[in-house]
């Protein structure tokens, strides 16, 4: 059986949907389940079914068992490809990584590039994804290393490596007094009993700094972006800690809040907002799913959140609590299903979406706004919101 059917279905299996798999792996659709049906055929077992009017594909028990079966079976040969490939003492094969959306520009340049140069016999698979997902992979065996900007959540599970210094600026009202010396660098210290503002990006790791100096820090406001953390501190609210990095894409839900949270500020309440996600990697984060797919309401949401607390979760809450005040439609690859207990409005596509749009009536007064790079539109208004 040609090696490269095991690879396909698994990709299959992990993107539940024949278009998504087909377009990750350049594969014509038919080709891809003529495949599928050929390892059926041979093996004498459904692998793979459909629901009834759903796109997304689920492993039947003997899928779920011939997934693992696959994954090993990749990961000899690759491994005796490796073992072979040694004698002739050239470097070749495949390596599997991750790498935080907000570092790719970064490490591709600085690392990617060059090893590439050196050793071209070798090809790479990379994905961007969070801390959460890259953990995952590696304790799964799909990836053999990630690139990450945060304190990985199980450090005691996996050999970690620094390789450069994360820097961080302070960021306040020049109406605001708090004592600092803008020439200096600024130590852990001189944030206590400060209002102290800061992005998904850096709450880790200036948390983690703060404690080590003995205190903890009074973070009041945690941002999706850079710029909704520097708007907190314009009147003089508090401190921003904001990172140099730059912004996720909507490879998952989880990545795509930065969208969401500029596109928040263009609408008044009750408003209608369209975002469109493709999220091929589905929520991207446990927690994210769990707050959207599990409770039936934001009282829930919001004790299970308090109770413990993780970025995941508050980005699942965000977006549930912005279906709570607009008109909330996701055009995405995320089976409808899953928002049963949430009013976030699922659409396969922008005709659906605009259908929803108009299903309480069409305003022709009412005012529209796009913004084709939301994750990086801070948006700046002239007149009221839309």
């Amino acid at each position: 059986m040609d090696f490269d059917f095991y690879r396909n279905f698994i990709t299959v299996a992990e993107t539940g949907n024949l278009t998504t798999a087909s377009k990750k792996l350049s594969l014509a659709q038919p080709a891809l389940s003529a495949q599928i049906k050929t390892l059926e055929h041979y093996y004498g077992a459904k692998l793979i079914q459909t629901a009834r009017g759903k796109r997304q594909l689920t492993l039947t028990e003997a899928g779920e068992a011939f997934l693992s079966k696959a994954r090993q079976i990749c990961r000899t040969e690759e491994t005796l490809l490796l073992d072979m490939q040694s004698f002739t003492k050239k470097a070749s094969g495949t390596l599997r990584f991750s790498v935080s959306p907000a570092k790719s520009t970064f490490f591709i340049n600085t690392y990617l590039r060059p090893f590439a140069a050196a050793y071209p016999e070798i090809s790479f698979q990379f994905r961007e994804e969070a801390v959460s997902a890259q953990t995952r992979h590696i304790a799964e065996n799909s990836s053999d290393f990630a690139f990450a900007n945060a304190p990985l959540p199980s450090p005691q599970l996996f050999a970690a490596h620094k390789t450069q210094k994360e820097y961080f600026y302070a960021v306040y009202s020049p109406q605001t007094d708090y004592g600092l010396d803008p020439r200096q660098t600024l130590t852990p210290q001189q944030l206590q009993n400060i209002p102290v503002c800061c992005n998904f990006g850096c709450y880790s790791l200036l948390r983690k700094a703060c404690l080590k100096h003995g205190f903890t820090p009074n973070i009041r406001f945690i941002a999706t972006t850079n710029t909704a953390a520097l708007a907190f501190v314009q009147d003089g609210s508090g401190v921003a800690i904001v990172s140099a990095g730059g912004a996720p894409k909507d490879i998952n839900l989880y990545q795509s809040s930065k969208a969401l949270a500029n596109v928040s500020q263009m609408v008044k309440p009750g408003g209608t907002i369209v975002m469109m996600a493709e999220c091929p990697e589905g929520f991207g984060d446990p927690d994210c799913a769990r707050q959207i797919t599990e409770f039936k309401t934001m009282a829930e949401r919001e004790t299970a959140l308090r109770a413990n607390f993780t970025i995941g979760g508050f980005m699942g809450y965000l977006f549930t609590l912005t279906a709570e005040r607009f008109r909330f439609i996701l055009v995405s690859q995320i089976p409808r299903e899953q928002f049963a207990n949430a009013k976030i409005l699922l659409a396969a596509g922008m005709e659906e979406a605009l259908a929803l749009a108009d299903a309480g009536g069409y305003d022709p007064r009412r005012s529209i706004a796009l913004m084709p790079e939301g994750s990086k539109t801070m948006p700046k208004f002239t007149d009221a919101p839309c």
